[in-house]
């Protein structure tokens, strides 16, 4: 990925936003890990 698929500016956020761009964090975070059958 060459260009960012979330951006974050300084501001104000309400908690329904925060908790969007938590949920898309993670979901993002956890296509990445590696399953343990492919670290043996």
């Amino acid at each position: 990925m060459n260009t960012p698929d979330i951006r974050v500016e300084k501001g104000h956020a309400e908690p329904e936003e925060v908790a969007a761009i938590t949920a898309i964090l993670l979901a993002r975070s956890l296509i990445h890990i590696p399953s343990p059958r492919d670290l043996l």
